[in-house]
């Protein structure tokens, strides 16, 4: 009785956090939009700096309130967290996550938030193909197969874009290529000596900060060029829109959390699918609240790009349920058992941290909001 009641309890968080991490996903997209138009606030770098300098703050509380959370800096197994681990390991990913932030929200000024989502559903397809050139996942056909469905797919919705922007379209392109780079190198390089990885909180507390201070220097060396009105809101501007600026990081630091404790109690099949529904989400909210009108040709290619993540999803998860064919294969791991689920957070050192239990390179790797304009 006591198994199945908390098992129950389990399905109603998975849940609850799962329909709270696509509600907080769409609303901190939607919100970015509407500050950074030209008539309110359209300084990107600044508002990803108070992004960085509140959700470091924030996190930094909560770590004071809540070590226990934040499983890879406290507790008998926590890492080693020294100078070689900062500044080959932390440095770069967050030097890589600040350009995402400029890029994809700099793209996100010009383009539909639809269209833009449309254009991430290729990021799979850009890390699969760095995965197979560092080596991290090996040539299969049936997964190439499903990634040039993915890039045709893309290419329809690309296509079928109505206000076209080269600019917006660039920009986001450039921030899917780092944002893919980035999920290979966190596997690679913000890893400890015994294999242990960053846990999702104690990522935030440790890149944030960091890409606050490469956003900033950044904006000295425009600055030193002289070209600081582009990057530098006025003094008036700040003043009057810093409640609305608050208001945004807290949006992205709320998704933050809402993501960790999703990745937390849910699997890794749950967490894929997910993100499918998240994806629909965003892109139904940017007609709905933000008016934007999307193509029947970009429809077609948005539920082709879903349909052909979500049998590579699986493929990754249960490889070999997919020995004779992409449909048996797919009916065959969605009747697998609920006992069998791999939980993508595990808090015990068995698993090696975050994503570990997943067994195999993460497509989906934890990045925080900021990234996606939110980003994942």
């Amino acid at each position: 009785m006591a198994g199945s009641q908390s098992s129950s309890f389990g399905v109603i968080l998975v849940v609850v956090f799962g329909a709270l991490n696509c509600c907080s996903s769409a609303l901190t997209i939607t919100f970015n939009k509407y500050v950074l138009s030209s008539n309110r606030f359209p300084f990107v770098f600044a508002l990803m700096i108070s992004h960085c300098v509140v959700n470091s703050i924030m996190a930094a509380l909560l770590f004071i309130a809540k070590p226990s959370w934040f499983t890879s800096l406290s507790g008998t197994n926590k890492m080693e967290i020294n100078c070689r681990l900062l500044a080959k390991g932390a440095l770069p990913i967050a030097v890589l996550f600040a350009a995402q932030l400029v890029l994809g929200n700099l793209a996100l000024q010009v383009c539909s938030v639809s269209f833009l989502q449309m254009m991430k559903e290729m990021s799979p397809a850009v890390v699969f193909l760095f995965a197979v050139m560092m080596g991290s996942e090996q040539l299969d056909g049936r997964k190439v197969f499903l990634m040039i469905i993915v890039t045709v797919a893309t290419g329809v919705t690309v296509r079928g874009e109505i206000a076209f922007s080269m600019s917006g379209f660039l920009m986001q392109a450039l921030c899917i290529i780092l944002t893919s780079l980035s999920v290979i190198l966190q596997g690679k390089l913000l890893t400890s000596g015994s294999g242990q990885k960053l846990d999702p909180l104690s990522y935030i507390l440790i890149t944030l900060p960091l890409s606050g201070l490469t956003l900033t220097a950044a904006v000295a060396g425009i600055r030193y060029h002289g070209d600081v009105a582009s990057v530098l809101p006025p003094l008036e501007s700040l003043v009057s829109w810093w409640p609305v600026i608050l208001v945004s990081a807290m949006i992205a630091f709320g998704h933050n959390i809402i993501l960790c404790f999703f990745f937390r109690y849910s699997s890794a099949l749950t967490v894929g699918l997910n993100a499918i529904l998240k994806d629909t989400f965003i892109v139904a909210c940017s007609c709905v609240a933000l008016h934007e009108s999307i193509t029947q040709i970009q429809l077609i290619g948005f539920v082709i790009q879903l349909g052909a993540l979500a049998a590579f999803s699986l493929m990754k998860l249960y490889p070999a349920e997919f020995e004779d064919g992409i449909l048996r294969g797919i009916v065959r791991s969605l009747g697998r058992p609920q006992e069998e689920k791999k939980l993508l957070w595990a808090t015990d050192s068995s698993t090696g941290g975050e994503g570990r239990a997943t067994g195999g390179f993460q497509y989906k790797s934890f990045q925080p909001a900021q990234a996606r304009a939110d980003m994942p």
